[in-house]
């Protein structure tokens, strides 16, 4: 699983462009798990 997921990550940090796709995924994937903890507490 992790080497899949490092696998993925090199191949997109070979495009610069994807590297920020890469970070908006993480940002909106950051603030979806952030609102699941606030609705959890």
């Amino acid at each position: 699983m992790v080497d899949s997921l490092r696998r993925i990550l090199k191949s997109f940090f070979l495009d610069a462009e994807n590297v920020q796709l890469l970070t908006a995924y993480v940002e909106l994937l950051g603030a979806i798990v952030a609102l699941i903890l606030l609705f959890f507490q």
